[in-house]
């Protein structure tokens, strides 16, 4: 691995360093073989992400038949499957039911999300953490520009602004949360998360911890009025068509430029490409969205 200026980061005699782009393509390149052969089993519903592979299906003998393929398509890769992220298992249609070759389950997660029976959608714990985190981070960053101010109500008020950033302006925090935003619809996950940054507010304001009595000092109302965010309110937006992520607004832009770097014909004489039509705008979002 090496840095921008050529020098040395890293040195590997095999593999490569995880969460790197290059990962990603050479699972890609490995794996679309497989993907093919997934494909071809009818009745098998197949997602894969780089190296997460995830394949269900109504017929038990789908399921079998793509974890043989998996298995045999793995050993022409001398590739292994970590024991404690494969896992076998099915929704149970009636309590007690069971399966020998299946695990019974009302719930299972996949890419950060917990997908369960009831067909709710939320954040696997963990990624819940990762978002808070995100907010004592920024709060963290800017804790010298708190010393600043005298009054509670001004506190506040910097405390509400840092936290708009991080879910409206700051790039990273903003692709992390409008991911989860776009998939999930466990509407008291989200209530609960907009409780905990309002209190985690109200903490930093009188520097007394998450404590109740803190909204006797400054009402929730008063935080709402003050611009709060609300992420329960950003994902009914976001599902609605009502807001467009600048993430996946720039995720859309940078496909488009690669298009028309690839596609240097389609080029007008105006100097404006075919791809920013309407028409190929609307193509490029569904793409993004399947």
């Amino acid at each position: 691995v090496l840095q921008e200026d050529g020098l040395t980061v890293n040195t590997a005699n095999r593999g490569i360093a995880f969460g790197t782009a290059i990962a990603c393509f050479f699972a890609n390149l490995y794996l679309t073989p497989l993907d093919r052969q997934l494909s071809k089993i009818e009745g098998l519903k197949y997602f894969r992400y780089a190296d997460d592979l995830l394949s269900f299906s109504k017929d038990r003998s789908n399921t079998l038949k793509a974890a043989e393929l998996m298995g045999e398509a793995f050993d022409c890769l001398r590739v292994q499957s970590k024991p404690k992220a494969h896992r076998n298992f099915f929704f149970p249609q009636t309590a007690g039911h069971t399966d020998g070759a299946f695990e019974a389950v009302d719930r299972f997660q996949h890419l950060g999300l917990e997908f369960r029976a009831d067909q709710s959608v939320g954040m696997a714990r963990e990624k819940g953490r990762k978002i808070r985190n995100l907010f004592r981070t920024a709060f963290r960053r800017k804790r010298h520009r708190f010393s600043k101010q005298r009054h509670a109500n001004g506190r506040a008020q910097l405390a509400v602004n840092i936290a708009r950033d991080v879910v409206n302006e700051t790039f990273r925090s903003v692709a992390v949360i409008d991911y989860y935003l776009k998939h999930v619809n466990d509407e008291k996950q989200l209530r609960e998360l907009d409780r905990w940054l309002a209190e985690e507010i109200l903490s930093v304001t009188f520097k007394t911890g998450h404590k109740k009595g803190n909204f006797r000092k400054l009402p929730f109302g008063r935080l709402r009025a003050m611009g709060l965010p609300s992420l329960q309110h950003r994902r009914r937006l976001l599902r609605h068509g009502h807001l467009e992520s600048s993430f996946f607004q720039m995720r859309n832009e940078n496909l488009i430029a690669q298009q028309q770097r690839r596609l240097p014909s389609t080029r007008k004489h105006t100097g404006l490409d075919s791809l920013h039509t309407g028409k190929h705008r609307q193509t490029t979002l569904v793409r993004e969205s399947a």
